[in-house]
């Protein structure tokens, strides 16, 4: 029973500072020392987020003028999941020519010598009645959305090559006459 008697002697001891070790840990977590940290984390882990998030959109304005034509308010926008081409409005002012086959839009003059098509609106072969020019660019609608994921007008290769994004017509008169106007527009970027 000696024996016994001495182990008990020896483990108040142990449980005396196991109870200490509970005490302290109870304090911590009782403390606001673990909110402010998790708290701190938290905000570092938000700020990251709205920072990718942030550079993940990128919106472009576009113009340009020539004698005859102004190109006012274009935008372009590149986000996450969807792209945007905002067409601007068109003020012509030059000589009004009815048009019997046609092909007006935004292309893209790329470094190879291609033209990328952007937004184009053409019709082949009026033969009865011709287009007023000046009704075409009036009633003339570019704009267009299109999945980011399976972009094909607002493909990475045409948003890289931007800065060649040019306005064109190419049409015929009733006598069958060339009609060509090409107009480059400025583009400037607008986010970062």
């Amino acid at each position: 029973m000696k024996k016994q008697e001495k182990t008990l002697k020896t483990n108040p001891k142990m449980e005396k500072n196991s109870k200490s070790d509970k005490s302290s840990l109870f304090k911590f977590f009782n403390s606001p020392i673990p909110i402010i940290i998790v708290l701190g984390l938290l905000v570092v882990v938000l700020l990251l987020y709205i920072k990718i998030i942030a550079n993940s959109v990128t919106l472009y304005s576009f113009g340009g003028y020539n004698d005859d034509i102004t190109f006012l308010n274009g935008t372009i926008y590149i986000g996450r999941d969807v792209n945007y081409f905002g067409d601007s409005k068109i003020k012509y002012d030059g000589k009004d020519i009815e048009l019997y086959e046609f092909e007006i839009g935004y292309y893209i003059r790329r470094e190879e010598g291609d033209i990328k098509l952007v937004a184009v609106n053409s019709i082949e072969d009026m033969k009865d009645k011709g287009a007023s020019l000046k009704s075409i660019f009036e009633n003339s609608d570019f704009s267009f959305t299109e999945s980011h994921k399976d972009a094909n007008f607002l493909s990475d290769v045409n948003v890289e090559n931007l800065d060649k994004l040019i306005f064109k017509v190419q049409g015929k008169d009733k006598k069958g006459n060339e009609v060509k106007m090409e107009v480059p527009l400025e583009i400037s970027k607008i986010t970062n």
